[in-house]
């Protein structure tokens, strides 16, 4: 004769005297099994696994003291930048509008030349301004509201004020631009906006 192993009365079964006992024993073995469950080292959830609850998890940790390889200019050698992201770039800003931009070193005496129309005049100091911006700012947000939907690139100090001998780099430095909502833009250009 066996005892039960929930009420330890004699039984002829092997484990439990009956089907209550028996679904009582399968209930404290899945608390068992539960109260074995390991925590994450990442996220300290619990997890079936050994060290980690996911992939995600596992990755973050072994690339967590990885060291970030870094990526240099192959025009000019300065550093672009560290890790996966700087990896596609192979200039940095300056030299990529140097070689893909041609007019950004261009007095706007000769841009205004090789565009006859003033429109074009304006529209191609317009579009290298945009790109200088985005380059720079890769999050289009307004400088004073922060909204995102639609940015223009506005320059501080105008292009007006500019001689005919500067260069399309200096109207369109980094420094030079700022990027406003349509609302901000219009009080700006109107002297109810200061900009420091």
């Amino acid at each position: 004769m066996n005892k039960c192993v929930m009420c330890n009365k004699t039984t002829s079964n092997v484990k439990c005297c009956s089907q209550t006992c028996a679904a009582a024993h399968g209930r404290s073995k899945k608390q068992k099994q539960i109260k074995s469950f390991n925590l994450c080292l990442v996220c300290d959830f619990e997890t079936n696994n050994l060290k980690f609850c996911s992939t995600s998890c596992a990755a973050v940790f072994n690339n967590k003291n990885r060291k970030k390889q870094s990526y240099y200019c192959s025009h000019c050698n300065s550093l672009i930048g560290k890790g996966y992201m700087s990896a596609r770039k192979t200039l940095c800003s300056i030299c990529r509008l140097k070689i893909h931009y041609p007019n950004y070193n261009k007095t706007l005496s000769e841009i205004k030349s090789q565009n006859l129309q003033l429109t074009n005049f304006h529209s191609t100091i317009r579009s290298n301004a945009r790109r200088v911006y985005k380059n720079n700012n890769p999050k289009m947000l307004c400088f004073i509201c922060g909204y995102s939907l639609h940015i223009d690139v506005c320059h501080i100090k105008p292009v007006a004020d500019f001689k005919l001998t500067a260069k399309l780099c200096e109207v369109n430095h980094p420094d030079n631009l700022v990027g406003l909502c349509k609302n901000h833009h219009w009080e700006f250009d109107n002297g109810l906006l200061k900009l420091s």
